[in-house]
């Protein structure tokens, strides 16, 4: 297993951009004396929407990637998301209001929890 250190400032990152580091270390295959401490990935050239994957590492001599070069994605600079749990539970909310407002003939909406027995004007106590 080698470490790998994310170089440089990307340029999507001062457009706004987050950048992540998804893999941070790869596995190869070298002489023990070719076996590198680290490898440097110079990310300052990625956009927002850019992902380095590991075929884009430079081949070293004498080392070999094992990790899938296509699959292994070290690197990437998405546009940041927000947490939006409480608007997603006013839109359920807003949502259960719309379902009675529509509901055949009139009726009210079935309360969760409430008497199923059907009988009008009955209250628990």
């Amino acid at each position: 297993q080698v470490v790998v250190e994310l170089v440089g400032e990307p340029a999507g990152v001062t457009e706004g951009g987050v950048l992540s580091q998804v893999v941070r270390e790869i596995t190869v295959e070298a002489l023990p004396m070719e076996v590198p401490d680290r490898i440097e990935l110079d990310v300052s050239g990625m956009q927002i929407g850019d992902t380095l994957r590991l075929a884009d590492l430079d081949t070293r001599e004498g080392v070999t990637y094992l990790d899938d070069p296509e699959e292994t994605v070290l690197a990437n600079v998405t546009v940041p998301s927000r947490v939006v749990e409480p608007e997603d539970e006013v839109a359920e909310e807003d949502a259960e209001l719309a379902e009675g407002e529509e509901s055949p003939e009139g009726e009210a909406p079935a309360e969760p929890g409430g008497d199923s027995s059907g009988a009008p004007g009955t209250t628990e106590g």
